[in-house]
C-alpha cells in the first residue's frame, strides 16, 4: 500500500497519527505521514515520531521512509504520533515559493529558463540559461535589480498559491505552464496567482504557503557565469530578513569605525583605502632604501672563498630577502643563505649558470633537518619548525 502523503493536501498540517507498517534498521514506514521527504531541491522535514528524533525523510517507490535516531521502542502495528519541526517546514515553504516566483519572473522578462535548483543552508541557487535567440547574452546588475523588485511586488500583492493534483500528464497539457511536465502520473501543479495569467505555474512536489505574502521578502545576492549558464544566489523569507539584518549590523559597525553614516560610508572607506595604499607605497620605498643600505654593509662581510655566505635579516619577509639577495648576489661565487631567526624563514640563492644548484642542496639536507619548502636551481624558500632546526642548518652550511 502506498504511503498517504498528508502534506500534499495540507502544507500547514504539523501533526498526525499513523500506523507503523514496517521497520528496517533505523527506518520506519507508516501508512500515512505529514513529513515531507527530500525532493525537488527541497530538504526533508525533521521532527519527532513518539518523541524520537526524525533525522531524515526520503521517498523510495510508493513509500515514504522516516530515518529515526532509534527504533528500539517501536513495533510494527503501533499507532504513533508524528510531529514535524514547523519552523523548519515554514522556512522551506517560504524559500521554495520564493524560488517559484523568481523563476517565473526570469522567464517572463528575459525568457531565462531555470535548469537547476538547490536549497542550501546559507543560500539558494538557481541555474539559468538564456534562449539562444534572446537579445540578452549576459545577466547584468540592472536585470538582477529589475527581477528582484518585480518578485517582491508579487510577494507583496499576496497572491494565492494553489496546488492542484493530476493523475496523468495528459490532464496538464492545456495549462499555462512555465515548462512542460516530464513525469507521467501523480502530478502536482503549483500556481501563483490566477490560472489564466499566473505569475508562475509549474510542476512541483514541494510544500508552499497559501499566499505569496507569507514569503515576506526575497533578496538576490549575486550571479556567477559558468559557460552558457548563469547561477543566481538568493534567499527568501526569514532567511532573507536575517541576511538583511546581518548586513545592516555590519554596516553600522563599519560606520562607527569610520565615523560615517550609511550615506557617506563608501566615500570614507574609499578615502581610508587610498590613504592606506599611499602608506604602503611609502613603506615599500623606505624598505627598498633600507635594503640597499643593508646590502652595502653586508658586502663588507662577504667572503669570496666560502661556499655558502649566511646573512641575518630580521623584520623582513621572504620577498624582501630575495630583493636583498639580488643586490649582492653578483658579488659572490657560491650560495647565499639569508634568514630570519624571528620568523624562522629563509631563502637560498645562487647565480644563474653557476655550478651551485639550490634544489640539489636543499634535497640533500631534507634527511638531516626538519623544514618545509623548496625551490628551483637558483632559489629556494624554507620555513623551519623550530630555531634549533634553523641553527642546525646554518651549522651544516658552514661546513660545506
Amino acid at each position: 500500500m502506498k504511503t498517504m502523503k498528508l502534506y500534499k493536501n495540507n502544507a500547514y498540517l504539523s501533526t498526525c497519527e499513523a500506523k507503523v507498517l514496517e521497520i528496517v534498521e533505523n527506518k520506519v514506514r507508516l501508512d500515512q505521514t505529514c513529513f515531507f521527504p527530500e525532493g525537488g531541491g527541497q530538504s526533508s522535514d525533521i521532527g519527532v515520531i513518539e518523541n524520537i528524533q526524525v533525522i531524515h525523510v526520503f521517498e523510495k517507490g510508493d513509500y515514504v521512509w522516516h530515518q529515526l535516531a532509534s527504533t528500539d521502542k517501536l513495533n510494527v502495528g503501533d499507532t504513533v504520533l508524528c510531529s514535524i519541526d514547523w519552523t523548519h517546514r515554514f522556512d522551506n515553504m517560504q524559500r521554495h515559493a520564493g524560488e517559484h516566483i523568481m523563476s517565473g519572473v526570469w522567464y517572463e522578462l528575459y525568457k531565462a529558463t531555470n535548469t537547476g535548483f538547490h536549497m542550501g543552508d546559507d543560500y539558494m541557487t538557481i541555474d539559468l540559461t538564456l534562449d539562444e535567440n534572446s537579445p540578452y547574452k549576459e545577466i547584468t546588475q540592472d536585470m538582477l535589480d529589475e527581477v528582484e523588485l518585480k518578485v517582491n511586488e508579487i510577494i507583496w500583492s499576496n497572491l494565492p498559491i494553489v496546488s492542484n493534483h493530476f493523475e496523468k500528464r495528459e490532464d496538464t497539457l492545456n495549462l499555462n505552464l512555465r515548462k512542460p511536465v516530464k513525469i507521467e502520473e501523480d502530478i502536482t501543479i503549483v500556481t501563483v496567482g490566477s490560472t489564466e495569467n499566473p505569475s508562475d505555474s509549474v510542476a512541483c512536489c514541494g510544500t508552499h504557503p497559501a499566499f505569496s505574502g507569507e514569503i515576506g521578502i526575497l533578496k538576490i545576492f549575486k550571479v556567477e557565469k559558468n559557460k552558457s549558464m548563469f547561477r543566481i544566489y538568493f534567499d527568501a523569507g526569514k532567511r532573507a530578513y536575517s541576511n538583511y539584518k546581518d548586513i545592516s549590523e555590519k554596516i553600522n559597525i563599519i560606520g562607527s569605525m569610520f565615523s560615517a553614516g550609511k550615506d557617506d560610508i563608501i566615500t570614507k572607506v574609499q578615502s581610508h583605502r587610498d590613504r592606506h595604499d599611499d602608506l604602503l607605497n611609502q613603506m615599500k620605498e623606505l624598505k627598498q632604501t633600507i635594503l640597499e643600505i643593508k646590502s652595502k654593509d653586508a658586502l663588507k662581510d662577504i667572503n669570496q672563498l666560502k661556499k655558502v655566505n649566511t646573512l641575518l635579516l630580521n623584520d623582513f619577509d621572504t620577498d624582501d630577502m630575495f630583493r636583498f639577495g639580488n643586490h649582492i648576489l653578483n658579488n659572490i661565487n657560491g650560495y647565499l643563505f639569508i634568514y630570519s631567526d624571528q620568523d624562522l624563514v629563509s631563502v637560498l640563492m645562487s647565480n644563474k649558470g653557476s655550478e651551485f644548484n639550490c634544489k640539489d642542496l636543499v634535497n640533500s639536507l631534507r634527511s638531516q633537518i626538519i623544514f618545509k619548502g623548496g625551490g628551483g636551481d637558483n632559489s629556494a624558500q624554507l620555513r623551519f619548525e623550530s630555531k634549533d632546526q634553523l641553527d642546525l642548518l646554518i651549522e651544516k652550511l658552514s661546513h660545506l
